[in-house]
This record gives C-alpha cells, sequence and structure tokens, in this order.
C-alpha cells in the first residue's frame, strides 16, 4: 500500500503540501480520540483512497488550505467531478472528508447536511437486499471493517443531531434524507442502528483470564459494543409500554419515567451486560496496570491503553439506563465517575503534547466533551462536577458537532439549576426534578437552551 503522495499526482508543490497537511490531520491523535487504535481508517484506508481518487483529492486540499476562496475551489471541483462518476466508495469518504471541511470551520448547519446525506448513503447501501457482495468488496482492500468503522463515525455524529438542530426546536426533521429512505424501506432507526452494527454479538460473553494485548481486548470491546446498539430497540418498547411520551402532566410524567428505566426488558439488559463488562474488567486491569507501570506517557501504546480505559468506563459509566432511577445508585457512581474525568484530564494533557496539527483541535470520532458534560450534569459530588465544568472550560477543540464552549455554557447553567435544587425536600425528590431537564443547541449551535423543571412552580423553564 502506498501512502505517501508522489508530485506527479498534484498540480504544484503547493498542491502537494496542502495534500500532505491533510493526512497529518487525519492521522493526528487529536482528530481519532476515544476512537484511538489501530485505527485502519485514519492511518491507512483514507490517505490511501485520497491519494488514488481525484474526487477525493480535491477535497482534502480543501481542507488544508487556509485560504478560503482557493478551499472553496478545491471543495467546488471535488463535487464537480464527483458528479461525473458517481460511486458508494467515493460518495461516502466524501460526505466524511466534507464534513471535516465544514467542522473545521463551524459551519455547522452544513455539517449536519453532510451527516443527513452520508447515513441516507449508509442506508442506501447496506439496507438495500440487492447490494452484491462484490460491491461490498469493491469498498475497499478490507470492506467489513472499513464499512463497520465508517458507519460508527456517522452514527456517532447523527447522534448528535438529536441535541445540536438546524433551527428551533421543532422546526426541522435532524436527518430528512434518512428519515425518508427509512420510511420507504419500513425500517425504525433503531433497527437501522442495529443494522450499522454489522449484527448483534453474542449472548454468552467469554471472557479471557487475562488479555495478552490491547489488540485482544479491542477485538472483544468492539463486539461488546456491537451489543450496545441492541439498547435503542429495547428502551423504545419500554417507552412505548409506560405511555410517558403521550403524558402532560408533570408529575405522572416522572412516575413514568421511573417505571420506564426500571422496566424488566431494560433491567435484565442491562444487568447481562454488567456482569459480562465485569468479567471483561477483570480481565483488562493487569494488562492496563501493566502498561501504565511499564510505558512511558508519550509512548503510543500507553495514549491508546488510556482512551480503550476511557472507552469502556464511559459505556459502563453511562449505559445504565436503570441507574438513573434511584438517587443511591448515583451516589455510588462517583468513584467511577471521579476515575474517568482523571484519565480524561491525563489524557488530554498528553494529546496535546504528541499532537501535530495544532491549529486544528477537531475530533471527529469520539471525543471526550460530551462525557465531561455528562460528569458535569449527573455525578452527585458537587466538587467533582465542578473539576469536570474547569476540564470543560480548557477542553479547546471541537467534538464532532459539539462546540465546547456551548456545552461549558450548558454547565454552568446546570450549575446555577443545582444550587436551585439543593434546599428541601428528599435527595430522592430533589433527583427526580433534575431527571426532567432538557437541553438543545439551535441554530446550528449558536443558541443554547437549557429546560428544567422550576421547584417551587414545577414550570418548564
Amino acid at each position: 500500500m502506498i501512502l505517501d503522495p508522489v508530485h506527479h499526482d498534484f498540480a504544484d508543490s503547493l498542491n502537494l503540501f496542502y495534500f500532505r497537511e491533510f493526512i497529518s490531520l487525519l492521522q493526528d491523535t487529536w482528530m481519532t480520540g476515544l476512537s484511538n487504535s489501530k485505527g485502519c481508517l485514519w492511518q491507512e484506508t483514507l490517505p490511501q483512497v485520497c491519494r488514488t481518487n481525484h474526487t477525493l483529492r480535491n477535497a482534502a486540499m480543501a481542507v488544508a488550505d487556509p485560504r478560503y476562496l482557493q478551499a472553496l475551489a478545491y471543495y467546488g471541483k471535488a463535487l464537480q467531478l464527483q458528479s461525473q462518476r458517481v460511486s458508494f466508495q467515493s460518495s461516502a469518504f466524501l460526505s466524511l472528508i466534507l464534513l471535516i471541511f465544514e467542522s473545521l470551520r463551524l459551519r455547522k448547519i452544513a455539517a449536519l447536511d453532510h451527516i443527513n446525506h452520508g447515513m441516507a448513503l449508509l442506508l442506501s447501501f447496506l439496507g438495500d437486499s440487492s447490494t452484491s457482495s462484490d460491491e461490498i468488496a469493491s469498498f475497499s482492500p478490507n470492506p467489513r471493517p472499513t464499512l463497520s468503522q465508517l458507519a460508527d463515525i456517522f452514527m456517532n455524529l447523527a447522534t448528535q443531531t438529536r441535541i445540536v438542530l438546524k433551527g428551533r426546536i421543532g422546526q426541522h426533521c435532524p436527518l430528512p434524507d434518512l428519515a425518508k429512505g427509512l420510511e420507504e424501506q419500513g425500517i425504525l432507526m433503531e433497527d437501522f442502528i442495529v443494522l450499522l452494527s454489522q449484527g448483534s454479538a453474542s449472548k454468552c460473553y467469554i471472557a479471557p483470564q487475562k488479555f495478552s494485548s490491547l489488540d485482544k481486548f479491542e477485538e472483544h470491546w468492539l463486539s461488546m459494543t456491537r451489543r450496545q446498539a441492541e439498547m435503542g430497540p429495547i428502551m423504545l418498547q419500554a417507552m412505548t409500554r409506560s405511555t410517558v411520551l403521550e403524558c402532560e402532566h408533570q408529575q405522572k410524567i416522572s412516575d413514568l419515567l421511573a417505571s420506564t428505566l426500571q422496566d424488566p426488558e431494560v433491567r435484565k439488559f442491562c444487568d447481562d451486560t454488567r456482569r459480562d463488562m465485569n468479567l471483561m474488567e477483570q480481565a483488562f486491569l493487569p494488562l492496563f496496570s501493566d502498561i501504565m507501570m511499564s510505558t512511558t506517557m508519550d509512548s503510543p501504546t500507553y495514549l491508546r491503553a488510556l482512551y480503550l480505559r476511557l472507552r469502556f468506563l464511559s459505556v459502563q459509566v453511562f449505559n445504565n439506563p436503570p441507574q438513573y432511577a434511584c438517587i443511591r445508585s448515583m451516589v455510588a457512581l462517583t468513584p467511577r465517575l471521579r476515575e474517568f474525568l482523571s484519565l480524561a484530564e491525563l489524557a488530554i494533557r498528553i494529546t496535546r503534547k504528541t499532537v501535530v496539527c495544532r491549529a486544528y483541535s477537531l475530533c471527529i470520532d469520539g471525543g471526550l466533551a460530551w462525557y465531561l458534560l455528562q460528569i458535569a450534569l449527573h455525578c452527585r459530588d458537587p466538587l467533582v462536577r465542578d473539576k469536570a465544568i474547569l476540564a470543560l472550560d480548557g477542553y479547546a477543540g471541537q467534538d464532532g458537532l459539539w462546540t465546547t464552549r456551548s456545552l461549558h455554557a450548558l454547565a454552568l447553567r446546570n450549575r446555577i439549576v443545582e444550587q436551585q435544587n439543593a434546599n428541601g425536600h428528599t435527595a430522592q425528590v430533589q433527583w427526580q426534578r433534575l431527571c426532567r431537564r432538557e437541553y438543545y443547541l439551535e441554530d446550528g449551535g449558536e443558541r443554547v437552551v437549557f429546560r428544567f423543571l422550576e421547584k417551587q412552580l414545577e414550570l418548564d423553564q
């Protein structure tokens, strides 16, 4: 595989320089964030495809060229070439590259359009029963893992569109092309998520006594995260059974939410997942400790181990709906949240030191900002919440559609709500009010909306 571009592929040395800048951005530690691993999509596949594909090469130069008008010229050339020869490979990768282009320039509404287009492409390709094995094989030299990584990226970004809105609340469908395609094929969004996960993981998980390498752990971890895709349909069914979506009475909504979180099917799924993750953690911690003790902090292996531990904790801590029903279980999470915050701060410091493209600070595939916000919102230790707010304030960069200044504004507003909510009633009643918080980033993130159940009047604010 030839990754290094050669001069005859480019009109001049400046074009070659911008292309190399783009490759450096793709392979930068900040870009991949929590997905920091072998990363064949970022490290190998996308650089190689961009080098050999004229359309994608122009899009790549558009990303790296700091001269806006010249960058737009590259952008337009890429779209022109794409219209002349359409293929799923170039269309999917072009959506990803142009998404990076718009995200770097903080053009969130345009970025939302590329997420919509990318998800619709994945539906048309993976959701179409007529797609042949030859067509899949032509996508890349190792198509299944590459398609899976690409799907994970777009699925993560599509999840963000539930919070980052094109306009105001209720004005626009977040992903109109995808919604139309799902309706035409008779597929629910939750079922599409399972489809993107490339099939369900085995119901019976068998963990080794000890993982021998990070590669081995990641193989098991990918299987575990595939299973997490099943949570969506299970939660939707539980919410439908509880009728919480149709309820308008404030107190009854709180009761129905609590019953939904305690739904037997939801609890069984989460209990099974927690059991398997505990087995996986017991097998991983000896390897993790060995790497922390024997490897220098600037080593790629050290940083990769840190990010894999953070990925594990992010699922273990945040993807367990029943725990949100009870204040005692939330208080019990404090040590885990404190550990996540400590590891996140360490990972951010190391990443800043090892980052190559310091001017960009864009993470397109699994950043930490969202989890820092969740700690600031949900941790029951006020000191840990404040520490998470400070970490958000110093987190220079952008994670997908999340702009950290917007998330920091939400965390600061929530701090005031926590202060107002802290007096009177029991801790459980206080927590039930906090469970009613809602937040959105309207107009592509320019307008921050935070709504909560007011303590005395019990009105939406």
